[in-house]
């Protein structure tokens, strides 16, 4: 069943809040979404957070117009999942994080067909003063019908 642009953000950031609350390397974490702030005073510092971002690609015509007036629409994008984790941690937290998020999408697919259809690739971005920064970039299809 094909989705909406608002369907499909719903969708992917469910599924994420899902895995993140079920898993018990992140459960303890806060995941924010993308209009809200990050932890900013220095006792939050001791602990991880993320950020997630559903980020609409290229859309395209991808049906001809049927009998009805209708056509199929193709969209792509990807989620973006910046992981904080504190300086010091190394790699460790981080990387149970981002297996986190790995186990959320890959080889899945969502009840209104959002489809994550590439590898999933991690960007590692470093250390600015009390975090490091990992981020997990989830590329994603999904299709409306208008």
């Amino acid at each position: 069943m094909p989705a909406t642009m608002e369907v499909t953000e719903n969708e992917i950031l469910d599924r994420l809040k899902a895995r993140w609350d079920a898993d018990g390397d992140s459960s303890p974490f806060a995941l924010l979404y993308a209009d809200v702030r990050g932890p900013s005073t220095p006792t939050d510092a001791n602990t991880a957070w993320a950020k997630a971002t559903v980020n609409f690609g290229s859309s395209e015509q991808a049906s001809l117009v049927d009998n009805s007036g209708v056509k199929r629409w193709e969209r792509t994008g990807f989620l973006t999942v910046q992981l904080f984790t504190p300086v010091g941690e190394g790699h460790t937290l981080s990387n149970k994080l981002k297996k986190t998020v790995v186990n959320a999408f890959e080889g899945h697919r969502t009840p209104n067909g959002v489809t994550f259809i590439e590898s999933i690739r991690f960007v590692p971005i470093g250390s600015d003063g009390n975090w490091y920064q990992l981020n997990v970039l989830v590329p994603f299809e999904s299709d409306e019908i208008k």
